[in-house]
C-alpha cells in the first residue's frame, strides 16, 4: 500500500465529510452565522458586566467550535472531540453569567487549578435556564464522553485502527 502525504489524506477526509458530515456541519455553519450576527448588534451605552463576559465567552466559543468543524472536516476526530469539550464548557460558563454578581464572581476567578464552577453544577444550572433540568444527566454524559479523548482514555485510544492483545502486551 502507497503511503499518502497528510495533505493527500485530509483531501479524501474531507471528500468523505462532504457526504458523511454534510447534515452536521451545515448545523455547525448556522450557528456560526448567528454568532456573527450577535456581533453585528449594535449597544448603546455602557454594557453590563454579565453582558460583557457572556460575550467574551461567546467569541471564545464561537472560535472554538469553527476549530472543531475544521478539525472534524479534515479528519481528526480525537481532536475535535477534544476542543468540543471546551466548548461544552464553555456553554455552560456563559449559561452560569445570569447576572452581576455571577459576573464579578467570574471576573475574580484567580484559581489557576480550578474552573469557574465544577462542571457538572454548571450543567445542571445551564439545564434549568434552558428549561430542561431532567436532561442535564444526559448532557453531562455527552460532555465525558468528549472528554475521553482529551484526556487520552484508553478505550477511545485503542479503537483508532490498532488491535491490542493484552496479554501479549503487543499493539499491531
Amino acid at each position: 500500500m502507497a503511503q499518502r502525504m497528510v495533505y493527500e489524506l485530509e483531501q479524501h477526509a474531507m471528500e468523505l465529510s462532504a457526504v458523511e458530515l454534510s447534515q452536521p456541519l451545515e448545523l455547525v455553519d448556522a450557528v456560526l452565522n448567528q454568532i456573527s450576527r450577535v456581533w453585528g448588534l449594535d449597544t448603546q451605552g455602557t454594557l453590563p458586566k454579565a453582558r460583557i463576559v457572556r460575550t467574551l465567552l461567546l467569541q471564545r466559543l464561537q472560535n472554538d467550535l469553527r476549530c472543531c468543524r475544521l478539525l472534524a472536516e479534515k479528519g481528526y476526530p480525537m481532536q475535535a472531540a477534544s476542543l468540543a469539550a471546551g466548548v461544552y464548557e464553555c456553554w455552560v460558563n456563559i449559561a452560569a453569567i445570569v447576572d452581576e454578581p455571577a459576573a464579578l464572581r467570574w471576573l475574580d476567578h484567580d484559581k489557576e487549578t480550578a474552573s469557574f464552577g465544577p462542571i457538572w453544577d454548571l450543567t445542571v444550572g445551564a439545564a434549568t435556564i434552558f428549561g430542561k433540568p431532567e436532561k442535564a444527566k444526559f448532557f453531562y454524559s455527552q460532555y465525558q464522553q468528549l472528554c475521553m479523548p482529551k484526556h487520552l482514555n484508553p478505550l477511545v485510544e485503542k479503537e483508532r485502527g490498532f488491535r491490542i492483545n493484552v496479554e501479549e502486551k503487543e499493539i499491531q
